[in-house]
């Protein structure tokens, strides 16, 4: 696998969790 595809694939995931957990923190703790 070369660098370029690893570091893709981290920031791939990094952006998708990031998301994913800000979702679920909205949907499970909406604002007053």
């Amino acid at each position: 696998m070369s660098v370029e595809l690893v570091l893709w694939l981290f920031s791939f995931a990094s952006v998708m969790a990031l998301v994913g957990l800000t979702a679920y923190q909205a949907s499970s703790a909406p604002r007053p």
